[in-house]
């Protein structure tokens, strides 16, 4: 165990050395394709899209992939500024790549590692903070993310260089792209009424309120729930119960009342009756409530996504985390595994009950 740490280590060092002599060699470099995902040609465009634009405003604009982070870095490394995971990794490249003797150590690079499917972007030195700022990092995300998820890696990578470019240039006139609104974009916001607040409201309480409540109560000695699938089946039961019994007592309202009566008068006993004749007649409303509540159950994700720990993941959650991770791939066969369950889920039903459930 020991030697494979060792090795690891020895790996890591060798990698930062070879980043560190390929910078010094190559100041004029501002793409780095460690991960080999673009072409000569293309290396070569975006080198030149972003020279143009670092020398205009004297702002480095960088560009990183590796195959995976965790072969430069601990993915568990906290860096002197407390950042971990793709953020450590990007400090880390920014030093090892020796940026700093660059444009007064001004610039912003955006930081890709393909086996977690992530990004980073990180800004660096007076200039690049200010035209860089979180908010504007943050929705300059749209710029090349609908790339990134096509796996148009070079289209992503000159959006975003275009992107460095405008922001540079609003910093330059004075008004980089930043949260702050000015006076006549406060003036077109209208406050919500009365009634939207209300509907809102209302929304977020039929969607939130019941995980909220059951972690309120469930949260304490004597009866502690929370993370447990205890708490995540009360939940779909509050919450799916309506489906069954709605289904039943529609067939329930659709019976004559005089079959239970031809029952008893013929001297069956009133409970008998009941499970002999009015819950057998009751039982295709009861099995299309079930079936709906079962479908609704597996799909569900505003309750799990609250309730839910990590033994006790269902595949909504799943596939809600694998989108949040641009994982579209992994996102999509888990989605073709809930509907094919979905569907077999109906067809059992169907014939167990030889066709008499009708799901409406």
């Amino acid at each position: 165990m020991m030697m494979k740490k060792y090795a690891s280590l020895l790996f890591a060092l060798v990698l930062a050395l070879s980043l560190s002599v390929s910078a010094a060699a190559d100041a004029d470099v501002y793409v780095y394709d460690d991960a080999d995902i673009l072409s000569t040609d293309e290396c070569a465009a975006l080198n030149e899209a972003a020279a143009a634009v670092a020398d205009q405003y004297g702002c480095g604009v960088y560009v990183v992939t590796v195959d995976d982070m965790a072969d430069y870095i601990d993915p568990d490394t906290v860096t002197e500024t407390g950042e971990t995971g793709m953020a450590a990794f990007t400090e880390y490249a920014w030093d090892a790549l020796g940026l700093a003797a660059s444009y007064d150590s001004n610039g912003i690079m955006l930081a890709l590692s393909m086996a977690e499917r992530d990004f980073q972007m990180l800004a660096h030195g007076d200039t690049a903070n200010a035209a860089f700022t979180d908010y504007g990092k943050y929705i300059m995300q749209d710029e090349f993310l609908d790339n990134f998820r096509e796996d148009d890696w070079y289209g992503g990578f000159a959006d975003y260089i275009a992107a460095c470019g405008r922001y540079l240039e609003a910093n330059a006139n004075g008004a980089p792209i930043d949260v702050e609104p000015s006076d006549e974009t406060e003036e077109e916001y209208e406050p919500l009424s009365f009634g939207d607040k209300l509907f809102f409201a209302a929304l977020m309480a039929f969607r939130f309120g019941l995980p909220l409540g059951l972690i309120v109560a469930f949260n304490r000695k004597p009866l502690i729930l929370v993370g447990t699938a205890a708490i995540m089946i009360i939940s779909y039961v509050i919450r799916k119960l309506p489906y069954t019994v709605r289904s039943g007592s529609a067939f329930l309202y659709q019976m004559d009342p005089f079959v239970e009566e031809a029952s008893i008068n013929l001297g069956v006993s009133p409970m008998k009756t009941f499970f002999t004749v009015t819950a057998r007649m009751m039982l295709p409303g009861i099995m299309s409530g079930a079936v709906l509540s079962w479908i609704t159950c597996i799909n569900e994700l505003s309750s799990s996504i609250m309730l839910y720990s990590g033994k006790t993941s269902t595949i909504a959650v799943a596939i809600y985390q694998e989108v949040v991770r641009m994982s579209d791939g992994t996102a999509a066969a888990l989605a073709t595994i809930l509907t094919l369950t979905t569907i077999v889920s109906l067809v059992i039903v169907f014939r167990a009950t030889k066709g008499k459930v009708k799901i409406v």
